[in-house]
């Protein structure tokens, strides 16, 4: 804290080690989880409980072909226009969930970012803010994708191309050697990229770097460092699975204790839905948001004057004063000790004017 009473944001930070990251995502996770909570939850229950229709009703109302099987009885399918039904519901609740998904981490992302440097997080402006750079956010998810399947399509041109041809056995077990070369080097890629482009989201939202530009940012940042953020997001992950199967297992004797209905599906699916974006995204997103920052201490020095500087306009900038509460940053294992020893600003008797 300086002498007038505002918080220092150009003390220096520390880099952060994976367990640290956690540690440090829990605390920045319950500081702001209500902020977030009502950034999203008005949203996230409308576009849920329209998913939940959609899963109800094409699973309520299926048309399906009976076939009479003489001495075997009779087999129920499912037909050629309820596969149909069955694929655009489907679709269409890929769409939503995809799309609450990208303006949900990163409104959180914006709320962390801003938290951090000690601003008061105004989760209104932070959830329009996400809602403009929406285009912006679905245009980098279809670069990664793009990306990913132009990769693809290079590794298995080759041996998909030999297999066509054929001709001969030695070309057939080519193309064969070739393809599963193709796959295995594949998925290494995925992994490798997955992780490499982890930050591009939170580069955009944090420093307004879009499209190509964010992803190679995010490589940028990452590289040197790939072992450390890909363990981070294994355990992020590993967390997540945790809290996935506890709401599974209670969801499963639930189904079991009660009636199995249309009603029963609609709040099931609703509750599953809600759950996962209210409580599990924003956990993600803080642990991405802190990995953005990380990454910037370790490469950049990077301080907190920085991030105000290029957060935009999200949160109103306070003075820390008898009525503004808490100077400390939200997640205060990112700093590192700034303690010079003085203890005249905290020494509550006020200071004799010069004689």
């Amino acid at each position: 804290m300086t002498s007038d009473g505002s918080m220092d944001t150009s003390a220096s930070l520390r880099p952060l080690g994976v367990g640290e990251r956690i540690d440090a995502g829990f605390k920045a996770y319950r500081s702001n989880f209500w902020s977030m909570v009502r950034a999203l939850v008005v949203v996230v229950l409308i576009a849920s409980a329209i998913e939940s229709l959609v899963l109800v009703s094409m699973t309520s109302n299926l048309p399906t072909t009976t076939t009479t099987n003489g001495p075997f009885g009779t087999t129920t399918t499912l037909s050629t226009s309820g596969a149909w039904s069955l694929l655009a519901g489907f679709l269409v609740i890929g769409v939503i969930s995809w799309l609450l998904t990208v303006w949900a981490s990163a409104t959180c992302i914006q709320i962390v970012g801003s938290s951090f440097v000690g601003q008061d997080v105004d989760w209104r402006q932070a959830r329009r803010h996400a809602a403009r750079r929406l285009g912006s956010l679905l245009w980098l998810a279809l670069l990664i994708s793009l990306i990913m399947a132009g990769v693809g399509l290079v590794l298995f041109a080759p041996g998909v191309l030999l297999l066509i041809i054929g001709g001969s056995a030695v070309i057939n077990f080519l193309g064969g050697v070739l393809t599963a070369i193709a796959w295995i080097a594949f998925v290494v890629f995925v992994i490798w990229f997955s992780t490499a482009q982890v930050l591009a989201v939170p580069t955009l939202m944090l420093e307004d770097v879009r499209g190509y530009s964010a992803i190679r940012r995010s490589v940028s940042l990452i590289k040197g460092t790939w072992w450390s953020v890909f363990g981070t997001i294994v355990l992020t992950e590993i967390i997540i699975g945790v809290v996935y199967f506890g709401a599974l297992l209670v969801l499963g004797i639930v189904t079991l204790i009660l009636p199995n209905n249309d009603t029963f599906n609609f709040i099931r699916t609703l509750v599953q839905t809600s759950a996962t974006l209210l409580i599990v995204t924003p956990f993600a997103a803080t642990i991405y948001a802190i990995l953005a920052i990380d990454m910037r201490i370790r490469k950049e020095g990077f301080d907190l004057e920085l991030l105000a500087q290029e957060l935009d306009t999200v949160t109103v900038d306070r003075r820390v004063g008898p009525n503004s509460g808490s100077s400390t940053p939200t997640f205060p294992s990112l700093g590192a000790n700034t303690d010079s020893g003085d203890e005249s600003t905290d020494d509550p008797t006020p200071p004799t004017p010069d004689a």
